[in-house]
């Protein structure tokens, strides 16, 4: 089969195979550029109803465009069955993290294993489970700065919930026995997303210790399902006792037995996780990394800095306690009644589609007609309280990736002199939208209002592409705007380039 030609790609050599195809590594014929093209075996082709199951599977694949998925460029059913992929000359994650697992240092590859959470998030999403999560199935690609970046891959057995068809290649619905959920052992017919929650835990555990839950070669299949279906995971203090608490008890919730009590969705998990690593116990540089769960966007090592609701209005000093108002506690309680009153009758009454606008419409009418007319600070927090049900819904919007939504809201914001969004804009632009040049724009607009966040995106877009003086220059203005967050941010990039920014301290 070597230099024989598909699709317009040669054939190089083999380098993969596995039950069901060989992985070949192949080159374009004028472009030149590598790919991975994946030949289903002939056994599978001749079984019934796969070539419906095949074209499915290949078009659902084909449409999962994430930054940590592996792409399906093309696919073939005529003389053969076959899946052109995007090429990946890296490691397997479990080779890495046995080749560089270090005991005192159990968090270290969290960062990447994010990136996986974040893979099987965008795939739920569409209405896909995976089916199949392990180590094995992801591959650690570095870039050309040298980042690393995990991508999922085969999704021979995944399950498509959005049709009443399989979009799986083949007809088997078992994945690798030591990373199934206990729903799967048993066969359940109603697997969700949850299944793939517990595979994850799985796998978490072995992020942080190095060594599998479960063994294939000490223990038969039976006793494998067994302890799956009835018994907790091993303890993982008894591996590395240097794995913090909070680690330990995430992996014992993803890895519940009952669905109901582990997270719900990737979003709890990913949460779980930042919220662990912000405790005192992590290095600022690894909170510069891994941030909190409003910030962190998980593109690459260095990640864009975003504002969280949480910080919507300005900190009040805490030496001395306010004296309550009475008189607007009142006015408030009052308004917060009628907006929700109002919000109810508009989401029963209209489409969703226009109940937003509609609502922040009322909502504001309702605000600033029921405040006395000599109470203008009433006023301003009115119109604040607007601000921010924007920004929220636009937040919402963009973390459940409807990015035109969330570009929509972030504008009605600033049109409104919320400064806030232009950071937001920029990195939804940058690595949601792939549209670098609106993302300068929204930057540098946030940067000429004073945000120091904004300013460092910059720093940190034109780092990625490997414009360093331009990186300088804008790491040199948030360093003005805000030195300690922008020195924690340039401490982690000295790890790769040693030199940038040398004089500053």
């Amino acid at each position: 089969m070597q230099n024989t030609t598909i699709l317009k790609y040669k054939l190089l050599k083999k380098i993969g195979e596995g039950g069901f195809a060989e992985v070949w590594l192949g080159e374009h014929e004028k472009l030149n550029n590598k790919v991975a093209i994946k030949i289903l075996d002939t056994k599978i082709v001749e079984m019934d109803g796969f070539k419906e199951r095949f074209l499915r599977a290949a078009k659902l694949l084909s449409s999962l465009k994430h930054p940590y998925i592996v792409e399906v460029i093309d696919y073939d059913d005529t003389d053969r069955y076959v899946m052109i992929m995007e090429y990946l000359d890296g490691p397997m994650f479990r080779e890495y993290i046995t080749k560089n697992y270090n005991a005192s240092k159990p968090l270290e590859f969290i960062p990447l294993f994010l990136q996986v959470i974040e893979a099987v998030g965008f795939i739920h999403q569409k209405g896909v489970i995976h089916r199949d999560i392990k180590p094995t199935n992801v591959i650690i690609q570095q870039l050309s700065d040298s980042t690393l970046r995990a991508k999922l891959l085969d999704f021979d057995i995944a399950k498509d919930l959005n049709s009443e068809h399989t979009a799986t290649l083949t007809n088997q619905q078992m994945g690798t026995i030591t990373y199934m959920s206990p729903e799967q052992v048993l066969s359940a017919k109603a697997i969700d997303e949850r299944s793939d929650i517990y595979s994850l835990g799985v796998m978490m555990f072995f992020v942080l210790t190095g060594k599998a839950a479960y063994s294939a070669q000490t223990d038969s299949q039976f006793k494998l399902m067994e302890k799956i279906v009835k018994e907790p995971l091993p303890d993982i203090k008894t591996i590395n006792t240097n794995i913090p608490d909070w680690a330990v008890a995430v992996v014992n919730k993803a890895t519940h037995k009952q669905p109901e009590m582990r997270f719900q969705n990737c979003q709890e998990f990913r949460d779980a996780i930042l919220s662990g690593m912000s405790q005192k116990a992590v290095t600022e540089e690894e909170k510069t990394v891994m941030m909190d769960s409003e910030k962190t966007q998980f593109f690459s090592k260095i990640e864009p800095v975003t504002q969280s609701t949480a910080q919507a209005e300005p900190e009040t000093p805490t030496s001395e306690p306010k004296k309550t108002n009475s008189k607007a506690i009142l006015i408030g309680l009052l308004l917060a009644m009628v907006i929700t009153a109002i919000g109810v009758y508009f989401y029963i009454n209209h489409d969703k589609k226009d109940s937003v606008s509609q609502v922040e419409a009322v909502q504001k009418d309702t605000l600033t007609n029921s405040l006395p007319q000599n109470e203008p600070d009433n006023k301003k927090n009115a119109d604040n309280s607007i601000i921010n049900i924007l920004f929220g819904k636009a937040k919402a919007a963009d973390s459940n990736g409807d990015f035109d939504t969330a570009i929509d809201l972030y504008k009605k914001g600033i049109s409104r002199g919320d400064t806030r969004p232009y950071n937001n804009l920029g990195v939804l632009f940058a690595y949601k939208k792939n549209s670098p040049e609106e993302a300068i724009k929204y930057y540098t607009l946030g940067s000429e209002a004073g945000d120091a966040d904004a300013t460092n995106n910059l720093g940190i877009l034109y780092y990625e592409k490997g414009q360093l003086k331009n990186a300088e220059t804008w790491f040199l203005k948030a360093y003005q705007q805000d030195k300690d967050k922008t020195m924690k941010i340039i401490r982690v990039l000295r790890k790769k380039t040693p030199s940038f920014l040398s004089d500053l301290n």
